[in-house]
């Protein structure tokens, strides 16, 4: 919940109070929401490049709405170092003071002051798998090898070796969850003119691709693939087209949301 004055903090008390025994407060920060992830090694802490964690806004009802993760977007040179001189500093206090192993992340934003770090998820998180793409079965071996305790003979140079591999193999996807919404099972190619996405006309062959379904938690839907996609892009913006095609075509209304902006 985003509190901004007194009745938001009354709305978002009487959310919390009968769900929860404890909630944590922080200060808001504005800017790019993403995370940075990690790897240690026996020698080390690898660290990976950084990942965007689309999270849309409704500022007139203070609501957050998830559209996924990208590793297309890049923050300047200096910022994405910041954020991997952090992941390395955490890695090497985990493995000296617990004994760790294996993968985490840190969640935060870029905010116009640099990163801050919001989470420390001391795991292999989704942002860790779409980080690791390049090679999924790789990583899983090696994070399982890591976790059981044993010499995978992998090294944080041999890891670090692969960040121009890792770069150069993007990944992401935009993604809409509606708990209303009810449109049966779509597959539609779609146009893009660079802002907007369409229904292709029939026989067109596109290389952004709809697919959308009914499930228990409410509609899911995804383009992929999605060519709207390059290095620089940010996913939060093909996410915005992606919720104005939804609905424009099949009337699902997720409300007033923007990108968060961009301060770097």
């Amino acid at each position: 919940r985003w509190v901004r004055d007194d009745a938001d903090r009354a709305r978002a008390l009487a959310f919390f109070v009968t769900r929860c025994d404890r909630v944590r407060v922080m200060p808001f920060l504005d800017g790019v929401p993403c995370s940075i992830h990690g790897l240690v090694l026996p020698d080390g802490t690898a660290a990976f490049r950084p990942v965007e964690i689309s999270i849309l806004r409704d500022v007139g009802t203070r609501t957050f709405t998830y559209g996924g993760l990208s590793t297309f977007w890049d923050p300047p040179e200096a910022d994405r170092e910041d954020m991997r001189g952090a992941v390395q500093r955490v890695g090497e206090h985990l493995r000296a003071v617990y004994g760790y192993r294996g993968a985490f992340g840190i969640d935060g934003v870029l905010t116009a002051d640099g990163f801050r770090p919001t989470e420390l998820n001391a795991r292999g998180s989704a942002g860790f798998s779409q980080v690791v793409q390049v090679d999924r079965k790789l990583f899983s071996l090696l994070q399982d090898a890591l976790v059981l305790g044993e010499d995978p003979g992998v090294r944080v140079a041999d890891v670090e070796a692969l960040l121009p591999l890792i770069d150069a193999e993007r990944s992401g996807r935009p993604v809409a969850l509606a708990k209303a919404a009810v449109v049966g099972d779509v597959t539609e190619a779609l146009t893009w003119d660079g802002a907007t996405f369409g229904i292709a006309p029939p026989g067109q062959e596109c290389d952004n691709v709809l697919v959308m379904a009914d499930t228990p938690s409410g509609l899911f839907a995804k383009v992929q693939p999605c060519a709207a996609l390059g290095p620089g892009v940010r996913l939060a913006t093909v996410n915005l087209a992606l919720y104005d095609l939804l609905e424009r075509e099949f009337g699902v209304d997720l409300g007033d949301l923007s990108a968060a902006p961009d301060l770097r």
